[in-house]
């Protein structure tokens, strides 16, 4: 009994060993200290503290308007502020104006509201129904149809 003991407990040490220098190895195959400083900001802040470092000796900043986009000016217009502004919001959060006019056409030209009429479902309730019996699906191996 004590021999079947000191044989199970050689191979579990040796299966624990074996474990471990598994665990090892995909710890720098898989860069876990990376992994890990990314996820809390450690290495974004050595980066930071990095460019902070080189700005500091070149004097040069990195938040400067280059040249080209000096020369070039504005890209984008300031956005005009629509009226009602500041006024409470409709319930359901959408943002926005309403549209108090009727439809336009593409000229721009407004269209005048014409009355509606019902729908006489008598003529198509008299169509034919065919039932399909069976549906055949064919795979083409097409990625983009």
């Amino acid at each position: 009994m004590a021999e079947t003991l000191k044989s199970l407990s050689f191979f579990a040490l040796s299966a624990a060993l074996m474990s471990l220098g598994l665990t090892v190895f995909f710890w720098f195959f898989f860069r876990i200290p990376a992994v890990i400083g990314d996820l809390t900001g450690r290495t974004a802040r050595k980066a930071i503290e990095k460019m902070r470092a080189v700005n500091r000796q070149s004097g040069r900043k990195t938040y400067r308007v280059s040249t080209v986009n000096a020369v070039r000016g504005r890209v984008t217009a300031d956005i005009p502020q629509a009226q009602g502004e500041g006024e409470e919001k409709p319930a359901s959060g959408r943002r926005g104006r309403e549209c108090r006019t009727g439809p336009a056409t593409s000229d721009g030209q407004q269209v005048e509201p014409k009355e509606t009429e019902p729908i006489d479902l008598t003529e198509t309730a008299q169509l034919p129904v065919v039932m399909i019996d069976e549906v055949l699906i064919i795979h083409t191996g097409d990625k983009y149809l």
